[in-house]
């Protein structure tokens, strides 16, 4: 979950394009993995819960340096599809087919349609994917993780990068019940009065609480935006604003505006999930550390190497360990 967090915050700085947290990377090492790690898969550590997250992160980050992934990277993602269009976070025997106990989820299939997208040329399997993810948009126009779940700004948030992210029909389009994903995610923001920023859900009675993490991936998603577009901005974040009528550009702004506070006031931002403590707890807590004060504003930027006229680069195929 960590690495899904931190994808969420540097999208989010790249549409603020002004402040820019220090990162901190946990050094520890990771447990042996419970399951053999396939052919094709990125990464070292067990797949079970991030595989297709992960795997799809790798490929986009590739794809935005201009690099060309591995055919067997591609292949390893493609053959994670169940039948029916959607994605489990990891299925140790892809051959078989997906059943009613296969826990496919929104983010690993929003995921993966985006690279997929990146990586071209595979559009059959990009349209399942979007069926699926629409047949299972809740009522409010948004997505929970699971299908038929509460919908909760990161979820709805990863889907509209993938329904953006390639032909066909696209996020403003893809409603329910007359609710689009962006009736949604404007519906999760607070007013300026309580910061501007994005809740992931409401609490048990409905009240709306600021969280970093959500804010970070609906900043993106609001500005119409995903992992393959989102880019610097050149202007700083603008104030907060509420209009009479809340629009997700300006829900935003708003949240570009409290993210932009939060880094100026802290250097980092703080994720707060239920049944978790707040991460990171203190700049000193997670030790030993690197600490990067400057990252580059587009994250992936500082990998990039221009090939020679003509040519492009491809990148080695993953070699599990």
């Amino acid at each position: 979950m960590y690495v899904r967090r931190s994808a969420a915050v540097l999208a989010a700085v790249t549409v603020i394009g002004t402040v820019t947290p220090a990162f901190a990377a946990d050094s520890s090492p990771s447990a042996s993995p419970s399951v053999t790690l396939p052919s094709g898969l990125y990464g070292t550590s067990d797949p079970t819960y991030d595989g297709v997250w992960r795997q799809s992160l790798a490929l986009i980050a590739q794809h935005r340096v201009d690099v060309r992934p591995a055919a067997t990277a591609v292949d390893w993602l493609v053959g994670q599809q169940c039948a029916n269009g959607a994605f489990a976070a990891f299925r140790a025997e892809p051959a078989k087919a997906c059943d009613a106990k296969t826990m496919v989820d929104t983010n690993s299939t929003a995921a993966a349609v985006q690279a997929l997208a990146a990586a071209g040329g595979h559009g059959t399997e990009i349209g399942k994917a979007k069926t699926w993810l629409r047949s299972v948009q809740n009522k409010d126009g948004g997505w929970g993780y699971t299908a038929g779940g509460a919908s909760d700004a990161n979820s709805t948030s990863v889907v509209i990068g993938a329904l953006n992210s390639s032909g066909g029909l696209h996020a403003p389009n893809v409603q329910k019940d007359g609710k689009s994903p962006y009736d949604a995610l404007v519906k999760l923001s607070l007013p300026c009065a309580d910061g501007g920023a994005f809740a992931y859900q409401p609490d048990k009675k409905g009240r709306l609480s600021a969280n970093a993490d959500a804010t970070a991936a609906a900043v993106v998603a609001a500005s119409g935006q995903g992992m393959l577009t989102t880019r610097a901005g050149d202007k700083a974040a603008a104030d907060c604003a509420d209009g009479s009528r809340r629009t997700p550009e300006q829900a935003a702004a708003n949240g570009a505006a409290y993210l932009g506070k939060a880094l100026e006031k802290d250097g980092y931002l703080k994720s707060a999930l239920a049944g978790a403590e707040d991460q990171p707890r203190t700049r000193s807590s997670r030790s030993p550390c690197r600490v990067a004060s400057r990252p580059p504003a587009n994250p992936w930027s500082g990998w990039r190497r221009t090939p020679p006229p003509g040519r492009s680069r491809t990148a080695p195929p993953p070699t599990p360990s």
